[in-house]
């Protein structure tokens, strides 16, 4: 955590310092310096610490706009906000994705600063507009069917603001670990989106008809992709020593509107049926069905 000792202190969250002290970076991602030179700074004689607290539920600090959620083995990471820093990644709509100790969705890290190497959109064949913002404006917890649910939704729009209307990136996750991720976009003018998502995996996958499936996964994940998807392809790289898989796809037709949805579940878990008419996604899981209505960016449950 960058200035963390200074943030506990500052905040009086001894349990913050505690976390430093049980996970101090590596090296190799401080360049060797940075970390002695926090802790000579920033550290106080004696300063308290508490064993970390592991976080549960929603967090979501409205001044960056990033967002985390956990509950069960499911967790989750969003990044909304401004990307127009000096370290910026250009990166808004990201998500980190997991399991357990198991990270799905990654984050390459530092210096990965195309969006295409992050688990995010890109439209024509270009990167995000540096300096765009996005804002995430639904952001609720329910509980339904014995599981806790987290439903977002984030307007990226303003990511290609010469090709978009809008873009919603619609997100809903669970405590048994099921991810149901949908973009819808609009260009301007009519123009064709040329659209392509990208996927960031932390495992190599395995193409199996329907379903990619992360291997040696611990909890068996797989995905598939629930709206016609074409072009579907896996490529291999590293990043600072790390294994890293992009799975980037696109949309069946090349129009001025796309409609992506996609679900990653583990083993033991059936992805969801996807329905989408008139502006109404509803994903039938094993014992409820989620009613999002696209145009109001709202979500309803109904158990069955």
């Amino acid at each position: 955590l960058p200035h963390a000792w200074w943030w506990a202190d500052h905040c009086g969250r001894p349990d913050w310092a505690g976390f430093e002290a049980e996970f101090p970076r590596p090296w190799y991602e401080t360049n060797g310096v940075f970390l002695e030179v926090e802790l000579f700074w920033f550290r106080k004689p004696g300063q308290p610490t508490e064993p970390f607290r592991e976080p549960r539920g929603l967090w979501h600090g409205r001044e960056l706009d990033w967002l985390s959620w956990k509950e069960g083995d499911g967790w989750l990471a969003f990044r909304s906000g401004y990307n127009g820093g000096n370290h910026n990644n250009r990166d808004l709509g990201q998500i980190v994705f997991g399991l357990g100790e198991e990270r799905v969705l990654c984050d390459p890290g530092y210096r990965a600063d195309k969006t295409s190497q992050h688990s995010c959109l890109t439209f024509r064949g270009h990167e995000q507009t540096i300096g765009a913002e996005a804002k995430i404006f639904r952001a609720e917890t329910y509980r339904a069917a014995d599981r806790e649910w987290l439903y977002l939704c984030c307007d990226l729009s303003a990511t290609y603001p010469g090709v978009l209307l809008y873009h919603h990136r619609h997100v809903l996750v669970n405590s048994a670990g099921q991810l149901f991720l949908f973009d819808d976009a609009l260009a301007r003018r009519g123009l064709r989106l040329g659209v392509t998502g990208h996927l960031q995996f932390g495992r190599r996958l395995d193409n199996g008809g329907p379903e990619w499936t992360v291997r040696d996964s611990p909890h068996g994940c797989r995905l598939r992709f629930l709206s016609p998807a074409r072009s579907v392809a896996a490529e291999d790289w590293e990043w600072k020593g790390r294994a890293v898989t992009t799975l980037a796809y696109r949309s069946l037709r090349d129009a001025p509107a796309a409609r992506l949805g996609l679900s990653l579940a583990p083993a033991g878990h059936a992805h969801p049926e996807l329905v989408d008419r008139y502006n109404v996604l509803k994903i039938h899981y094993e014992n409820a069905v989620a009613r999002v209505d696209t145009a109001e960016c709202r979500m309803t449950f109904q158990e069955s």
